[in-house]
């Protein structure tokens, strides 16, 4: 199946699936609170919402970094390096990550939250680590580096001829096909 096929069929079944968990949060609206049932259906909501703005808002250099993330999230045996600008660095777990409006990317590590909008940053590829660079000076780059190398997931062999994109600034020789 085509990338933009697959890509269309997850989007129609995200919106069915957000229109749903929707109406069944409607339904309780008004009653005594259940924050058990609530807060895992707010959470689904949000994850439903990452997924489908991952497709629609996302530059492909973007996405797929998230989807290599996404085989290791929540794995304690692999970490993600992290080092923001010249003050914040440091070594965590990927606990989450979510995809707000305007492709505004949230990584939560450990008690460390990074942010960043993406389209306001290039991505320079390495076996294992990313460089997000800012486009504008006055952004810190974020520098990610992990032990689970795109070697192990292959995500980018899915993503024909993503060294072309305008947004990769960067991509090593050990990741060509």
């Amino acid at each position: 199946m085509e990338f933009k096929e697959k890509d269309s069929i997850i989007l129609e079944d995200m919106e069915k699936l957000e229109q749903y968990s929707l109406k069944i949060k409607e339904r309780f609206d008004g009653e005594l609170k259940d924050n058990l049932h609530e807060t895992l259906l707010e959470g689904s909501i949000k994850k439903i919402r990452t997924s489908r703005r991952a497709i629609e808002e996302l530059s492909r250099p973007c996405r797929m970094m998230l989807e290599h993330f996404s085989y290791f999230q929540g794995d304690y045996a692999h970490s993600i390096g992290y080092k923001v600008g010249q003050f914040l660095d440091g070594r965590a777990v990927l606990l989450d990550f979510e995809v707000q409006e305007w492709g505004n990317i949230i990584l939560n590590l450990g008690n460390v939250t990074l942010k960043w909008r993406d389209e306001d940053y290039t991505y320079l590829f390495y076996p294992d680590k990313v460089m997000i660079k800012s486009k504008n000076r006055s952004n810190p780059d974020i520098f990610l580096s992990f032990s689970f190398s795109f070697k192990y997931t292959k995500v980018h062999l899915r993503y024909k001829n993503i060294s072309e994109d305008p947004q990769v600034e960067y991509w090593h020789e050990d990741l060509e096909d």
